[in-house]
């Protein structure tokens, strides 16, 4: 009959063993073996944010999720810590394209939203990106804090603001481009603007602008309702009609803001993001003599297996055996007992 037998003196010994200063891989190699030990959060936008959720879950004490405002992440543990500045590295090699995706799908994570339907018929020409808390959110990201964002194709909101008001529109031409009849400052067509507005922002409830900061470390937005934007958009036509900008790529009806419209909304928050050195990725995939053997314990997939299991047979052998011994019962009989 065998028997596990493991002093204090031994146990002592396994639970201080010195990790194994061996060649390690360096740079992206060894943050790439990381991250596909612990699993990276995923960049599809529909996969984010039950993945982000996931991970909360097991680190707030209230909730899978933030309240709306300021996070901080770079308190989580080493693991976490390499997920979240693993996603910010994705995101910043993303298209500008897959860049909007990425942060509708991580502001519903962090925040414990939903992301909308894509073919929500209700309204006229959806723009919501995020149902939160009861609130419909459009995100927009943008390169930096001095890049014009496009607010959309207000095509069928025009038109139906033209149904309504066909005297203003005829009258300055049904061809000219929306952003010049924004630039004019003739009061006879503020119902006019005012009804585009209203008709194509109708499923929105709060538009987040967001950008990253300086160093492209951390991620800055702004926050306001949707009547004090439409509020702003009427302003600056009115006052500082340059300040609707030219659409891109001549697109008719782009509405197409200046970023100095941004710049005067006070509501702002930022998401802080971790770093995590090279040396820190070392250290995680360092391993000491008895976790590379208990390694070895899972064939050829060794090196599937995450750091962080391997120390915890390292520490827990006893319980980590009888537990394989239990669930197996009489086909794991080798004649051990515990």
């Amino acid at each position: 009959m065998g028997k596990i037998i493991i002093t204090e003196q031994q146990f002592k010994l396994l639970l201080g063993e010195e990790r194994l200063y061996e060649q390690i891989p360096y740079g992206d190699e060894i943050k790439g073996q990381s991250l596909y030990h612990i699993g990276s959060i995923p960049t599809d936008k529909q996969e984010t944010p039950g993945a982000i959720q996931n991970i909360l879950s097991s680190v707030l004490e209230k909730g899978d999720s933030f309240p709306l405002g300021n996070i901080d992440l770079t308190d989580l543990d080493i693991r976490n810590k390499m997920r979240f500045a693993g996603y910010l590295d994705a995101f910043h090699q993303a298209s500008q394209y897959g860049r909007g995706d990425m942060w509708e799908g991580l502001f519903a994570g962090l925040y414990g939203g939903n992301l909308t339907l894509s073919d929500d018929s209700e309204f006229l020409a959806p723009k919501a990106d995020v149902l939160l808390n009861g609130g419909r959110y459009s995100l927009k990201f943008l390169n930096s804090d001095r890049e014009n964002p496009v607010l959309g194709n207000m095509a069928l909101a025009r038109d139906a603001a033209l149904g309504e008001l066909p005297t203003e529109e005829l009258e300055y031409g049904a061809d000219e481009p929306l952003y010049l009849i924004f630039r004019n400052t003739d009061s006879d067509l503020y119902n006019f603007k005012e009804s585009t507005l209203s008709v194509g922002f109708e499923d929105v409830d709060y538009w987040v602008f967001a950008y990253p900061d300086t160093d492209k470390q951390n991620i800055i937005f702004k926050l306001i309702g949707n009547d004090g934007l439409i509020n702003l958009i009427l302003l600056a036509a009115e006052r500082s009609p340059t300040l609707i900008s030219r659409p891109k790529n001549n697109i008719k009806n782009q509405l197409r803001i200046s970023y100095k419209i941004l710049q005067t909304i006070p509501t702002e928050f930022v998401v802080k993001f971790p770093t995590v050195s090279a040396g820190e990725y070392q250290e995680y995939e360092r391993l000491t003599p008895t976790e590379t053997k208990a390694g070895e314990l899972f064939g050829k997939r060794h090196d599937r297996v995450d750091p962080d299991i391997l120390q915890y047979i390292r520490k827990n052998p006893r319980p980590f055996i009888k537990r394989l011994h239990k669930m197996y019962g009489d086909r794991f009989d080798l004649g051990l007992t515990f």
